[in-house]
């Protein structure tokens, strides 16, 4: 409780009580499925977090705001009808998705949520606009920036 006066310790108790029962209901529930706006609310979190985060140093963010349209769309096939793997390995999409599905993973343990792969996908597709926006009010300067984000990429 971080504290040993009795008069602070009650409420926390309290407190933490409420989520060990909230958080067990859950666990007994069984897996889940999310709606849409649940899963836009669990990730709301990520925004904020994510601007005190690269607030300072905007070229360390590994998001690319220009590759937002093609995050979660199928990819191109190329030869005997598999994934092009070249288009994958230049372009960075398939890095923001595993990003947002570790983002998912991280929140489902923190919580104590169980979903099922639905549900896991949609929260993981929720995580993607809150950083978006994020990273958009970053680059147009609503939030002091350190300095400019520039990509190299060898190929």
């Amino acid at each position: 409780m971080q504290t040993k006066d009795p008069e602070l310790v009650r409420p926390r108790f309290v407190h933490a009580m409420h989520e060990i029962e909230a958080r067990w209901a859950r666990l007994t529930a069984g897996p889940a499925v999310l709606s849409g706006r649940e899963a836009h609310e669990l990730a709301a979190t990520a925004h904020d977090r994510w601007i005190t985060e690269h607030r300072d140093n905007l070229s360390q963010s590994p998001w690319r705001t220009d590759l937002f349209a093609r995050v979660w769309q199928k990819r191109r096939l190329g030869l005997w009808r598999r994934p092009d793997v070249v288009y994958q390995v230049r372009s960075g999409e398939d890095e923001m998705e595993a990003w947002c599905l570790k983002q998912t993973d991280n929140l489902t343990a923190k919580k104590g949520l169980q979903t099922n792969d639905d549900g896991c996908g949609i929260l993981a597709k929720a995580f993607s606009p809150a950083i978006q926006r994020a990273s958009l009010k970053l680059g147009r300067g609503h939030i002091k920036l350190a300095a400019p984000r520039v990509w190299l990429r060898i190929l």
